[in-house]
């Protein structure tokens, strides 16, 4: 028996290795390959580059045109020096024609502004300083001032002055023109350096642009790559939970199925549950569970599912499976077996995909699970249960051997003294319920109960010993179990040479029938050459006793009264 429940346990325990070792790690995170990421990494630092260099090469740009607008709005002031010192000129012109107070605060005024304007063409060049421009602007400043000075003094003199266009006009205007022509040298080297500027900041945004757009488009084919591939490894790691989880659903199936199975208590409640389970989980398969007989020498249906016929006849010797104590799976068979069984059940045509699991456990071959059209994806499935079903079947057969050391007599093969009380209290309440709900009219229903014993069992044992005492027994005990014609029918040893037939349904007049038959079957049969009588007591349920000790009570005084009137004879109680 241990040996049967540990070779159910290595069957789970295998199926949970099996799964342990399928179960699905976490899932991965795809990571960029080695020389991959060293390019992306290049590539992103590059990028950097192109981008630092393209913000300073616009920060360039922005100062170089910034100096643009600057020499050319010295440009501007320095053309507007000339035109001053153009209208400051005919302003003293005009003031030393009219020598009116109005021309000469015009005078003033123009100037000031001549000034001013010469200060702020000088602002240009001291921050940051050009000491050439500078150098100009005070030569200008100088000659501005002594042509000023010169004509400070004209208007300040009493006589009268011609006005003209004197030469320091022209030396005034040359200078101005050199500080234009110097600006406009460093305005067109600003351009150029603003047009470079522009260029390779241009090139740059491009080239830049261009490995954005390369290491986007890249990027994008590598996500597209890892989807794939988490595609893949999605797909495989949800076949791999599923194939586990219907491990765990099948080991379950398995332990529910044993579980159930080792509660039954008859081959008809192992049968009921076998096929109900093959017709759901297995609808198209075909098939059959044998046992091996008590002979050993036949194979007995257990179960059955689908349309296959058994044979009347089939041993053990005919399965190869049996033979070699291995499961057989003709799809995975290198060529087929000439099995016996196989050829009884299906005929001449065999299918092709049979499997033939031979059922062991307490170290003994007990039996097959035969089947056919099932999925090659299930044999495993099918081969575990068939491991399953193999302990329910040998703890079913030691519980009924168990019960039948219990209740048989080990002698005489008839039930013992403790069956006798259990099923005749069981029999006479069944009787009493029957006559409750019985009709108006009916005769009340009877359970007949003979009580016999051997005539001078004791001469046996004293003459021939206990052997030939004990053959008496059992020829006594083969007589009423012949004389058992029905399945209600139970033959009991009492204790000693006493023996008790109940007969359900049987009235005082059919018992005592059955008890003559009996009597003169025993009397025919001889034991070392001595003839064999009986002695027998007839009594019925409910004229002679409403309980079994009562009814007991009855048919041995009858049997006694049987003694009494000479042995090998039948008495009723109601003759009493």
């Amino acid at each position: 028996m241990q040996n049967a429940f540990s070779t159910a346990d290595s069957s789970d325990q295998s199926l949970l290795d099996e799964i342990e070792v399928g179960l699905p790690n976490p899932k991965p995170r795809l990571k960029v390959k080695g020389w991959r990421s060293w390019v992306y990494g290049g590539a992103g630092l590059l990028l950097g580059v192109f981008g630092i260099a393209g913000s300073l090469g616009l920060f360039a740009i922005q100062e170089a045109r910034r100096q643009v607008d600057r020499s050319l709005e010295a440009i501007e002031v320095a053309q507007i020096i000339d035109y001053y010192q153009i209208r400051l000129l005919f302003r003293f012109n005009s003031y030393l024609e009219s020598r009116q107070e109005t021309d000469n605060k015009l005078y003033q005024l123009g100037q000031e502004q001549l000034l001013d304007s010469i200060d702020k063409l000088k602002s240009f060049y001291v921050q940051p300083p050009n000491p050439e421009q500078l150098k100009e602007i005070a030569a200008l400043s100088a000659l501005i001032q002594s042509k000023l000075e010169e004509q400070q003094n004209l208007m300040n003199a009493k006589q009268e002055a011609t006005p003209s266009l004197d030469a320091s006009y022209y030396n005034v205007h040359s200078q101005i023109n050199q500080i234009v022509q110097n600006e406009r040298r460093i305005l067109d080297r600003r351009v150029i350096n603003v047009d470079s500027y522009r260029l390779l900041t241009n090139v740059l945004l491009i080239l830049g642009s261009l490995l954005g757009l390369t290491l986007a488009i890249a990027l994008y084919q590598e996500q597209r790559r890892e989807q794939r591939e988490m595609s893949v490894i999605d797909h495989d790691y949800q076949e791999k939970e599923d194939t586990l989880n219907h491990k765990l659903k099948v080991l379950q199936l398995e332990q529910k199925l044993s579980s159930l199975l080792l509660t039954c208590r008859s081959t008809e409640e192992i049968k009921k549950i076998l096929e109900d389970f093959f017709q759901r989980w297995f609808p198209q398969a075909q098939g059959a569970v044998l046992e091996i007989s008590a002979s050993r020498d036949t194979l007995v249906e257990i179960a059955r599912f689908g349309e296959l016929e058994l044979p009347s006849l089939a041993m053990p010797s005919d399965c190869w499976a049996m033979r070699r104590g291995e499961c057989y799976h003709s799809s995975q068979a290198e060529f087929t077996y000439p099995c016996g069984l196989c050829h009884h059940l299906h005929g001449e045509i065999i299918p092709d995909n049979i499997i033939c699991i031979p059922l062991q456990a307490h170290e003994q071959l007990i039996g097959i699970l035969h089947l056919t059209n099932v999925d090659p994806k299930s044999q495993k499935i099918v081969e575990s249960f068939g491991q399953q079903l193999a302990l329910p079947l040998a703890v079913m057969h030691l519980q009924e051997q168990l019960k039948q050391l219990s209740y048989r007599d080990s002698n005489t093969a008839l039930y013992n003294r403790r069956f006798l009380d259990e099923i005749l209290e069981r029999t006479l309440l069944t009787a009493i319920r029957r006559n409750e709900s019985r009709s108006l009219g009916d005769a009340p229903y009877s359970v007949g109960l003979i009580f016999l014993d051997v005539d001078k069992f004791k001469d046996f044992n004293t003459r021939f010993g206990h052997a030939v005492g004990d053959q008496v027994l059992q020829t006594l005990g083969q007589t009423m179990l012949e004389s058992c014609r029905r399945g209600e029918d139970l033959a009991c040893r009492y204790g000693g040479e006493e023996f008790v037939l109940i007969l359900p349904g049987m009235d005082e007049d059919m018992t005592y029938q059955r008890a003559e038959q009996i009597r003169l079957a025993v009397s025919q049969k001889a034991v070392s050459n001595c003839r064999i009588t009986i002695s027998l007591g007839v009594a019925a349920f409910p004229s002679a006793g409403q309980t079994p000790s009562e009814l007991l009570k009855a048919a041995n005084m009858a049997m006694l009264k049987a003694k009494l009137n000479g042995r090998n004879q039948t008495v009723r109680i109601s003759q009493l």
